[in-house]
Protein backbone atom coordinates (compact mmCIF):
# COMPACT_ATOMS: atom_id res chain seq x y z
CA UNK A 1 0.00 0.00 0.00
CA UNK A 2 1.24 3.30 -0.65
CA UNK A 3 0.99 5.85 1.91
CA UNK A 4 -1.37 8.15 -0.55
CA UNK A 5 -3.60 5.23 -0.95
CA UNK A 6 -3.80 4.95 3.00
CA UNK A 7 -4.37 8.72 2.88
CA UNK A 8 -7.38 8.27 0.11
CA UNK A 9 -8.28 5.34 2.77
CA UNK A 10 -8.42 7.65 5.79
CA UNK A 11 -11.38 9.89 3.68
CA UNK A 12 -15.03 9.56 4.36
CA UNK A 13 -15.81 7.27 1.11
CA UNK A 14 -12.13 4.96 2.08
CA UNK A 15 -13.81 4.65 5.71
CA UNK A 16 -17.24 3.31 3.95
CA UNK A 17 -15.37 1.19 1.59
CA UNK A 18 -13.37 -0.25 4.62
CA UNK A 19 -16.63 -0.61 6.52
CA UNK A 20 -18.37 -2.47 3.55
CA UNK A 21 -14.89 -4.60 3.23
CA UNK A 22 -15.10 -5.60 6.86
CA UNK A 23 -18.67 -6.80 6.64
CA UNK A 24 -18.49 -8.59 3.32
CA UNK A 25 -15.43 -10.72 3.92
CA UNK A 26 -17.17 -11.74 7.17
CA UNK A 27 -19.67 -13.41 4.90
CA UNK A 28 -18.52 -13.57 1.35
CA UNK A 29 -17.23 -16.96 -0.49
CA UNK A 30 -13.76 -15.42 -1.53
CA UNK A 31 -11.56 -12.11 -1.22
CA UNK A 32 -11.79 -12.43 -4.80
CA UNK A 33 -16.11 -11.94 -4.34
CA UNK A 34 -15.10 -9.26 -2.01
CA UNK A 35 -13.05 -7.20 -4.69
CA UNK A 36 -15.59 -7.49 -7.39
CA UNK A 37 -18.63 -6.20 -4.98
CA UNK A 38 -16.61 -3.59 -3.89
CA UNK A 39 -15.55 -2.34 -7.43
CA UNK A 40 -19.14 -1.85 -8.21
CA UNK A 41 -19.40 0.86 -5.93
CA UNK A 42 -16.10 2.18 -5.03
CA UNK A 43 -12.75 2.86 -7.38
CA UNK A 44 -10.02 0.43 -7.73
CA UNK A 45 -7.48 2.92 -5.66
CA UNK A 46 -9.57 2.98 -2.59
CA UNK A 47 -10.88 -1.02 -2.73
CA UNK A 48 -7.43 -2.56 -2.56
CA UNK A 49 -6.70 -0.62 0.81
CA UNK A 50 -9.83 -1.42 2.18
CA UNK A 51 -9.63 -4.95 1.64
CA UNK A 52 -6.43 -5.48 2.58
CA UNK A 53 -6.54 -3.23 6.15
CA UNK A 54 -10.04 -5.18 6.79
CA UNK A 55 -8.70 -8.93 6.06
CA UNK A 56 -5.27 -7.74 8.77
CA UNK A 57 -7.96 -6.35 11.20
CA UNK A 58 -9.26 -10.01 11.28
CA UNK A 59 -6.04 -11.41 11.61
CA UNK A 60 -4.97 -9.18 14.17
CA UNK A 61 -7.71 -9.47 16.58
CA UNK A 62 -5.67 -12.50 18.60
CA UNK A 63 -3.16 -9.66 19.46
CA UNK A 64 -4.71 -6.32 19.39
CA UNK A 65 -7.89 -5.44 21.39
CA UNK A 66 -8.75 -2.95 19.38
CA UNK A 67 -7.99 -4.57 16.04
CA UNK A 68 -11.23 -3.49 14.60
CA UNK A 69 -10.15 0.33 14.75
CA UNK A 70 -6.56 -0.10 14.00
CA UNK A 71 -4.03 -0.05 10.59
CA UNK A 72 -1.50 -2.60 9.89
CA UNK A 73 0.86 -3.62 6.89
CA UNK A 74 0.87 -7.53 6.77
CA UNK A 75 4.91 -7.48 7.63
CA UNK A 76 4.39 -5.07 10.38
CA UNK A 77 1.79 -6.44 11.34
CA UNK A 78 3.50 -10.31 11.92
CA UNK A 79 6.42 -8.40 13.72
CA UNK A 80 4.55 -6.05 16.28
CA UNK A 81 4.23 -6.95 19.60
CA UNK A 82 0.35 -7.50 20.56
CA UNK A 83 -1.06 -5.83 23.44
CA UNK A 84 -0.25 -8.05 26.57
CA UNK A 85 3.82 -8.09 25.93
CA UNK A 86 3.55 -4.53 24.53
CA UNK A 87 1.87 -3.28 28.23
CA UNK A 88 4.16 -5.56 29.80
CA UNK A 89 7.31 -3.88 28.16
CA UNK A 90 5.86 -0.52 28.50
CA UNK A 91 5.36 -0.99 32.62
CA UNK A 92 9.21 -0.71 32.95
CA UNK A 93 8.93 2.52 31.49
CA UNK A 94 6.89 4.15 34.17
CA UNK A 95 8.01 7.01 36.20
CA UNK A 96 10.14 7.89 33.09
CA UNK A 97 9.32 11.54 31.90
CA UNK A 98 9.25 10.74 28.26
CA UNK A 99 10.66 7.77 25.86
CA UNK A 100 12.21 7.63 22.67
CA UNK A 101 10.05 4.73 20.41
CA UNK A 102 12.77 3.98 17.44
CA UNK A 103 11.25 1.88 14.21
CA UNK A 104 8.15 2.28 15.76
CA UNK A 105 6.51 0.82 13.47
CA UNK A 106 2.59 0.87 12.82
CA UNK A 107 2.80 1.70 17.12
CA UNK A 108 2.15 -1.52 18.76
CA UNK A 109 4.37 -0.15 21.63
CA UNK A 110 3.69 3.17 21.05
CA UNK A 111 0.34 3.17 22.39
CA UNK A 112 1.77 1.06 25.34
CA UNK A 113 4.18 3.63 26.07
CA UNK A 114 1.73 6.60 25.61
CA UNK A 115 -0.66 4.90 28.12
CA UNK A 116 2.57 5.29 31.19
CA UNK A 117 4.37 8.13 29.54
CA UNK A 118 5.02 11.02 26.83
CA UNK A 119 6.61 9.70 23.72
CA UNK A 120 8.86 10.54 20.72
CA UNK A 121 7.56 8.25 18.03
CA UNK A 122 10.25 7.91 15.25
CA UNK A 123 10.40 5.86 12.20
CA UNK A 124 11.66 6.03 8.50
CA UNK A 125 8.85 4.39 6.54
CA UNK A 126 5.92 6.71 6.15
CA UNK A 127 3.23 4.41 5.32
CA UNK A 128 3.99 2.87 8.81
CA UNK A 129 4.20 6.05 10.44
CA UNK A 130 0.56 7.33 9.11
CA UNK A 131 -0.55 3.98 10.46
CA UNK A 132 1.26 5.04 13.71
CA UNK A 133 -0.56 8.20 14.20
CA UNK A 134 -3.95 6.81 12.67
CA UNK A 135 -3.79 4.31 15.50
CA UNK A 136 -3.09 6.59 17.87
CA UNK A 137 -5.98 8.92 16.89
CA UNK A 138 -8.50 6.00 17.10
CA UNK A 139 -7.56 4.85 20.53
CA UNK A 140 -7.32 8.86 21.87
CA UNK A 141 -3.65 8.67 22.84
CA UNK A 142 -2.85 11.41 20.33
CA UNK A 143 -1.94 13.96 22.71
CA UNK A 144 0.72 12.11 24.26
CA UNK A 145 3.08 11.15 21.36
CA UNK A 146 4.93 12.85 19.40
CA UNK A 147 5.71 11.59 15.71
CA UNK A 148 8.14 11.87 13.21
CA UNK A 149 9.52 10.22 10.29
CA UNK A 150 13.60 9.78 9.96
CA UNK A 151 16.35 7.52 9.53
CA UNK A 152 17.41 6.09 13.31
CA UNK A 153 20.97 5.34 11.73
CA UNK A 154 21.22 9.48 11.28
CA UNK A 155 18.74 11.06 13.71
CA UNK A 156 20.31 12.42 17.18
CA UNK A 157 18.03 10.57 19.74
CA UNK A 158 15.25 13.68 20.84
CA UNK A 159 16.66 14.31 24.54
CA UNK A 160 14.18 12.32 26.57
CA UNK A 161 14.48 9.87 29.87
CA UNK A 162 14.37 6.53 28.23
CA UNK A 163 14.15 4.96 24.89
CA UNK A 164 13.15 1.78 23.51
CA UNK A 165 14.19 0.64 19.68
CA UNK A 166 12.65 -2.26 17.92
CA UNK A 167 14.80 -3.16 15.19
CA UNK A 168 13.53 -4.56 11.73
CA UNK A 169 14.27 -8.36 11.76
CA UNK A 170 12.92 -9.02 8.79
CA UNK A 171 15.04 -6.76 6.67
CA UNK A 172 14.35 -7.96 2.49
CA UNK A 173 11.60 -10.18 4.02
CA UNK A 174 14.09 -12.97 6.09
CA UNK A 175 13.98 -13.35 9.32
CA UNK A 176 17.16 -12.49 10.97
CA UNK A 177 18.30 -13.64 14.34
CA UNK A 178 21.52 -12.37 15.31
CA UNK A 179 21.80 -8.84 16.34
CA UNK A 180 24.09 -7.72 13.61
CA UNK A 181 21.69 -8.73 11.04
CA UNK A 182 18.95 -6.61 12.29
CA UNK A 183 18.22 -2.70 10.64
CA UNK A 184 19.88 -0.85 12.06
CA UNK A 185 22.75 -3.33 12.88
CA UNK A 186 23.61 -3.44 16.43
CA UNK A 187 26.70 -0.85 16.13
CA UNK A 188 24.12 1.73 15.11
CA UNK A 189 21.76 0.86 17.57
CA UNK A 190 24.75 0.97 20.12
CA UNK A 191 26.07 4.32 19.40
CA UNK A 192 22.75 6.11 19.38
CA UNK A 193 21.44 4.29 22.88
CA UNK A 194 24.44 3.35 25.06
CA UNK A 195 24.43 7.13 26.80
CA UNK A 196 20.97 6.77 27.29
CA UNK A 197 20.44 6.32 31.06
CA UNK A 198 17.67 3.65 30.13
CA UNK A 199 17.00 2.42 27.40
CA UNK A 200 15.92 -1.39 25.99
CA UNK A 201 16.09 -3.23 22.65
CA UNK A 202 13.24 -5.51 20.91
CA UNK A 203 15.37 -8.74 20.25
CA UNK A 204 14.08 -12.36 18.32
CA UNK A 205 13.60 -14.92 20.80
CA UNK A 206 15.72 -17.36 18.68
CA UNK A 207 18.43 -15.04 19.27
CA UNK A 208 21.72 -16.82 19.93
CA UNK A 209 23.51 -16.38 23.63
CA UNK A 210 26.49 -16.08 21.87
CA UNK A 211 25.67 -12.42 20.75
CA UNK A 212 24.18 -11.67 24.41
CA UNK A 213 27.79 -13.53 26.79
CA UNK A 214 29.59 -9.84 26.55
CA UNK A 215 26.11 -7.23 26.89
CA UNK A 216 25.64 -6.00 30.11
CA UNK A 217 22.18 -6.29 29.82
CA UNK A 218 19.42 -7.80 31.17
CA UNK A 219 17.60 -10.71 28.65
CA UNK A 220 14.20 -11.27 29.05
CA UNK A 221 12.71 -13.98 27.72
CA UNK A 222 8.87 -13.36 27.40
CA UNK A 223 6.15 -15.96 26.61
CA UNK A 224 2.36 -15.68 26.15
CA UNK A 225 0.05 -18.08 26.29
CA UNK A 226 2.52 -20.93 26.42
CA UNK A 227 4.43 -19.74 23.19
CA UNK A 228 7.59 -17.73 23.12
CA UNK A 229 7.13 -14.33 21.57
CA UNK A 230 10.36 -12.38 22.41
CA UNK A 231 13.56 -11.10 23.79
CA UNK A 232 13.55 -7.93 25.63
CA UNK A 233 17.44 -6.60 26.40
CA UNK A 234 17.66 -3.66 29.30
CA UNK A 235 20.17 -1.42 29.68
CA UNK A 236 21.24 1.07 32.53
CA UNK A 237 18.91 1.53 35.16
CA UNK A 238 16.44 -0.28 33.33
CA UNK A 239 18.78 -3.58 33.70
CA UNK A 240 17.64 -5.64 37.57
CA UNK A 241 19.07 -8.79 37.16
CA UNK A 242 21.12 -11.02 34.22
CA UNK A 243 18.14 -13.30 33.16
CA UNK A 244 14.28 -13.38 33.79
CA UNK A 245 11.73 -15.82 32.38
CA UNK A 246 8.14 -13.99 32.34
CA UNK A 247 4.85 -15.81 31.44
CA UNK A 248 2.07 -13.77 30.22
CA UNK A 249 -0.91 -13.06 30.86
CA UNK A 250 -0.19 -14.30 34.54
CA UNK A 251 2.74 -11.94 34.79
CA UNK A 252 4.60 -14.84 36.62
CA UNK A 253 8.34 -14.48 36.60
CA UNK A 254 11.83 -16.74 37.49
CA UNK A 255 15.19 -14.38 37.42
CA UNK A 256 18.77 -15.24 38.49
CA UNK A 257 21.88 -13.17 37.98
CA UNK A 258 23.63 -16.42 36.80
CA UNK A 259 22.15 -20.19 36.10
CA UNK A 260 21.81 -22.57 39.18
CA UNK A 261 23.73 -25.81 38.86
CA UNK A 262 21.77 -28.41 37.36
CA UNK A 263 21.01 -30.89 39.33
CA UNK A 264 20.03 -34.68 38.03
CA UNK A 265 17.60 -37.39 39.13
CA UNK A 266 14.95 -40.17 38.59
CA UNK A 267 11.64 -39.58 37.13
CA UNK A 268 9.47 -39.51 39.71
CA UNK A 269 5.43 -39.17 40.61
CA UNK A 270 5.20 -36.34 38.69
CA UNK A 271 7.13 -34.57 35.55
CA UNK A 272 6.84 -30.46 34.59
CA UNK A 273 7.64 -29.23 31.54
CA UNK A 274 9.19 -25.68 31.77
CA UNK A 275 7.61 -22.81 29.70
CA UNK A 276 9.79 -22.05 26.67
CA UNK A 277 11.03 -18.39 28.52
CA UNK A 278 11.99 -20.52 31.47
CA UNK A 279 13.61 -22.71 28.87
CA UNK A 280 15.27 -19.88 26.43
CA UNK A 281 16.30 -18.02 29.74
CA UNK A 282 18.96 -21.32 31.04
CA UNK A 283 17.03 -21.22 34.10
CA UNK A 284 15.64 -24.61 34.41
CA UNK A 285 17.29 -25.79 37.04
CA UNK A 286 16.24 -22.25 39.06
CA UNK A 287 12.82 -23.72 38.38
CA UNK A 288 14.41 -26.84 39.81
CA UNK A 289 15.07 -25.17 42.99
CA UNK A 290 12.06 -23.20 43.42
CA UNK A 291 9.62 -26.95 42.67
CA UNK A 292 11.54 -29.28 44.11
CA UNK A 293 12.10 -30.80 41.23
CA UNK A 294 15.51 -32.39 39.70
CA UNK A 295 16.49 -32.58 35.68
CA UNK A 296 15.96 -36.15 34.06
CA UNK A 297 18.47 -35.72 31.70
CA UNK A 298 21.33 -33.13 31.29
CA UNK A 299 20.25 -32.04 27.81
CA UNK A 300 16.90 -31.46 28.54
CA UNK A 301 14.66 -29.22 29.86
CA UNK A 302 11.94 -32.17 31.59
CA UNK A 303 11.84 -31.86 35.75
CA UNK A 304 10.49 -34.22 37.91
CA UNK A 305 9.34 -34.39 41.79
CA UNK A 306 6.69 -35.66 44.05
CA UNK A 307 4.08 -32.89 43.64
CA UNK A 308 2.66 -31.27 40.71
CA UNK A 309 3.40 -27.65 39.69
CA UNK A 310 1.77 -24.63 41.29
CA UNK A 311 3.04 -21.92 38.88
CA UNK A 312 2.38 -20.98 35.33
CA UNK A 313 6.37 -21.45 34.60
CA UNK A 314 5.83 -25.06 34.19
CA UNK A 315 3.14 -27.73 33.02
CA UNK A 316 2.78 -30.95 35.19
CA UNK A 317 1.78 -34.13 34.31
CA UNK A 318 1.64 -37.51 36.41
CA UNK A 319 3.41 -40.22 35.51
CA UNK A 320 2.10 -43.24 34.36
CA UNK A 321 4.52 -45.03 32.89
CA UNK A 322 8.55 -44.83 31.71
CA UNK A 323 9.40 -47.02 29.05
CA UNK A 324 12.11 -47.36 26.58
CA UNK A 325 11.93 -46.14 23.18
CA UNK A 326 11.24 -49.78 21.51
CA UNK A 327 8.15 -49.71 19.02
CA UNK A 328 7.08 -53.11 19.38
CA UNK A 329 7.12 -52.93 22.81
CA UNK A 330 5.18 -49.82 22.88
CA UNK A 331 2.65 -50.91 20.96
CA UNK A 332 2.21 -53.83 23.11
CA UNK A 333 1.62 -51.32 26.03
CA UNK A 334 -1.02 -49.43 24.44
CA UNK A 335 -2.84 -52.22 23.13
CA UNK A 336 -2.92 -53.89 26.89
CA UNK A 337 -5.09 -50.57 27.73
CA UNK A 338 -6.96 -49.99 24.86
CA UNK A 339 -5.14 -47.05 24.07
CA UNK A 340 -6.34 -45.80 21.09
CA UNK A 341 -5.50 -42.40 21.09
CA UNK A 342 -2.41 -40.31 22.22
CA UNK A 343 -1.79 -36.52 22.39
CA UNK A 344 2.10 -36.16 22.12
CA UNK A 345 4.98 -33.71 23.17
CA UNK A 346 8.40 -34.39 22.04
CA UNK A 347 11.83 -32.49 23.58
CA UNK A 348 15.76 -34.30 22.27
CA UNK A 349 13.85 -36.95 20.86
CA UNK A 350 14.49 -37.05 17.29
CA UNK A 351 11.97 -39.39 16.11
CA UNK A 352 9.34 -38.23 13.67
CA UNK A 353 6.21 -38.54 16.60
CA UNK A 354 3.21 -38.47 13.61
CA UNK A 355 4.88 -41.51 12.07
CA UNK A 356 5.30 -43.24 15.35
CA UNK A 357 2.01 -42.52 15.97
CA UNK A 358 0.09 -44.20 12.82
CA UNK A 359 3.40 -47.30 13.46
CA UNK A 360 1.71 -47.87 16.59
CA UNK A 361 -1.65 -48.54 15.21
CA UNK A 362 -3.45 -47.74 18.27
CA UNK A 363 -6.47 -49.35 18.93
CA UNK A 364 -9.41 -48.09 21.61
CA UNK A 365 -10.87 -46.11 23.33
CA UNK A 366 -8.70 -44.40 26.10
CA UNK A 367 -6.40 -41.26 25.85
CA UNK A 368 -2.72 -40.72 27.13
CA UNK A 369 -0.61 -38.21 26.81
CA UNK A 370 2.96 -39.28 25.73
CA UNK A 371 6.65 -37.82 26.07
CA UNK A 372 8.91 -38.31 23.68
CA UNK A 373 12.45 -37.17 25.66
CA UNK A 374 15.78 -38.86 26.67
CA UNK A 375 16.84 -39.55 30.22
CA UNK A 376 20.31 -40.48 30.47
CA UNK A 377 20.80 -40.14 26.68
CA UNK A 378 18.58 -42.66 25.81
CA UNK A 379 15.22 -42.32 23.78
CA UNK A 380 12.85 -42.95 26.40
CA UNK A 381 8.84 -42.33 26.77
CA UNK A 382 6.74 -41.27 29.56
CA UNK A 383 3.23 -41.79 29.80
CA UNK A 384 0.50 -39.88 31.25
CA UNK A 385 -3.31 -39.71 32.14
CA UNK A 386 -4.80 -39.15 29.07
CA UNK A 387 -7.60 -36.58 30.27
CA UNK A 388 -6.24 -33.60 28.25
CA UNK A 389 -8.46 -32.02 25.60
CA UNK A 390 -5.79 -30.58 23.29
CA UNK A 391 -4.51 -32.25 20.25
CA UNK A 392 -0.81 -32.19 18.91
CA UNK A 393 -1.78 -29.47 16.41
CA UNK A 394 -2.93 -27.22 19.28
CA UNK A 395 0.05 -27.38 21.34
CA UNK A 396 2.68 -23.96 20.14
CA UNK A 397 5.40 -25.91 18.38
CA UNK A 398 7.60 -23.67 20.47
CA UNK A 399 6.26 -26.74 23.54
CA UNK A 400 6.50 -29.68 21.28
Amino acid sequence: MHPDEFDRLLSTEGQLALQRAAEKIASAPSVIHVVETLGREFAPQIVRPAVTVALLRRAARGKFRHADRMYFTRQALEQASGDIVAEHRANRFRGFASVADLCCGIGGDTLALARQTAVHAIDIDLLRLKMAEANARALQLSDRIAFAQSDVRTINVPPVDAAFIDPDRRPEGVRRVRLNDYEPEWEVIWKKLSRCRAWGVKAAPAIPWSDLELLDAEVEFISCDGELKECALWFGELRTVRRRATVLPSGEELQAEKPAPTQLGPVREFVHDPDPAVTRAGLVADLGVRLNAHQIDAQGAFLSGDVPSPTPLARSYRVEAVLPFRLRQLRQWFRARRIGRITSIKRGHAADVEQLRRQLNLIGEEHRLVIWTRIAGQPTVIVAPGHFTESISTIPESRR
